[in-house]
């Protein structure tokens, strides 16, 4: 009997630490997805740290994070022996760097709302954080050529400042962005875009946007026996050209408000389980939604208002890392989320969820390579110090990266002002 009463102590003594190894939040525990997300994350950055590595800097996970899987691929496959992600983009390493300096701002911000929240003095997101992050982005050199312009300059807002009545209208040239035509399921798409304002209009416009008849609903019968029917039919299919356009300029303010209440209640709810009652700009919030769920619908309504001149992609992701850490899952591999507004809702919640899942799978593969010891792949090395198995000339560009890199972190940290991380916080960022 003693025996067993002892079994029982120790089962009931050593249950917790067992338990909270690697166990989700506990708010994440509802959610199955996220929990073995969070978890295979927390089992990966352990095991990296075994081998002095900081997980958040290996080349490919840090990588998609800021760029698309094409971009990567096609560099991976014109250099396979090593390549430098700073390259990809030009003016390099400029471009690069300037984004590393904005998500090292991100991180400042996500530190400064942990800590209010943790002394339980709040923090909520609001348009002015966003736009004091987008000038420290974006304000330094990358904005747009436009507004270099002193003509036109005045149509367009500044680094840091959202767009409003009296701006241009914001859009994209489809030849130019996607290469290609749109095809007819595009245009329905976009069309009858799924997320609306508060009127109830579609986030996305189609005013600019030409779509060429779909021939073959005309010339069914000809199609199949005549050689030129067959030619019509696919040369015309219902593609479209033009622009396709973002939310009006004058809607911006107010949309952006609208935006930042229902992170703010997502926030809120995740947290605490209450809900928002008697504020319409809510009736369209849904809480049935898991969190990464939201995080997705979140980023999509960001890039459908579309609020900056330049940057929004960035200022996108940004918003997403942040409620990310929040939630204490991974960074968004916001690569391999690369169809935001030619999309529906269901589809880009699902995208979204298997690119994290793929994002922890290569994780988990780099995890193996450096547990067998040896040579490592490209994209499993750190992205700013060398591995031994990397070439000379690979290890020097490396090492003339992370002094320019350190050095920019250095000069932030030295003049930044926070409200409530000290110091030595801020320094260990």
């Amino acid at each position: 009997m003693k025996k067993f009463l002892r079994l029982i102590v120790i089962c009931f003594t050593t249950m917790p630490f067992l338990s909270n190894a690697y166990s989700c939040d506990r708010f994440l525990q509802k959610y199955k997805t996220e929990c073995d997300i969070q978890n295979r994350y927390l089992k990966l950055k352990a095991g990296f740290k075994k081998h002095n590595v900081d997980i958040d800097f290996l080349t490919e996970f840090r990588a998609i994070r800021f760029i698309a899987r094409r971009d990567m691929k096609r560099t991976i496959k014109e250099k396979p022996k090593g390549f430098l992600t700073w390259d990809i983009y030009s003016p390099a390493p400029k471009t690069w760097l300037k984004w590393e300096e904005g998500n090292f701002h991100r991180s400042i911000v996500s530190a400064e709302m942990q800590c209010l929240s943790n002394k339980g003095k709040g923090w909520k997101f609001s348009t002015a954080s966003l736009e004091k992050l987008h000038e420290k982005t974006i304000g330094g050199g990358l904005a747009g050529p436009m507004e270099k312009i002193p003509i036109v300059k005045g149509l367009f807002p500044k680094p840091g400042e959202i767009r409003k009545r009296g701006h241009a209208n914001s859009g994209f040239m489809v030849r130019k962005w996607m290469k290609r035509p749109l095809n007819k399921q595009e245009v329905g798409l976009i069309k009858n875009f799924e997320l609306k304002d508060k009127d109830g209009n579609p986030l996305v416009r189609t005013t600019m946007l030409f779509q060429i008849p779909d021939v073959g609903n005309y010339i069914k019968k000809y199609s199949k026996t005549s050689r030129f029917g067959s030619f019509l039919s696919k040369k015309f299919r219902g593609q479209a050209y033009g622009q396709v356009g973002y939310l009006r300029s004058k809607r911006v303010p107010y949309e952006m408000a609208r935006l930042f209440k229902h992170i703010n209640e997502a926030i809120r709810f995740y947290k605490t389980g209450k809900r928002t009652s008697g504020d319409s700009d809510f009736d369209d919030f849904d809480y049935k939604r898991t969190p990464l769920q939201v995080v997705a619908d979140l980023q999509r309504r960001y890039i459908a208002i579309h609020p900056f001149h330049e940057g929004n992609g960035r200022m996108s992701r940004f918003i997403q890392d942040m409620l990310l850490q929040l939630f204490k899952l991974p960074p968004s591999p916001a690569g391999d989320l690369q169809s935001d507004v030619l999309t529906t809702n269901a589809v880009y919640r699902k995208e979204t969820v298997e690119a994290f899942k793929l994002a922890m799978t290569n994780l988990e593969s780099c995890l193996k390579q450096y547990d067998k010891g040896g040579k490592v792949e490209p994209r499993c090395t750190h992205m700013y110090k060398a591995h031994s198995s990397e070439s000379e000339s690979i290890k020097a560009d490396k090492n003339k990266f992370l002094e320019v890199f350190n050095d920019s972190i250095s000069k932030i940290k030295s003049s930044e002002k926070t409200k409530c991380i000290g110091k030595s916080k801020l320094q260990s960022l």
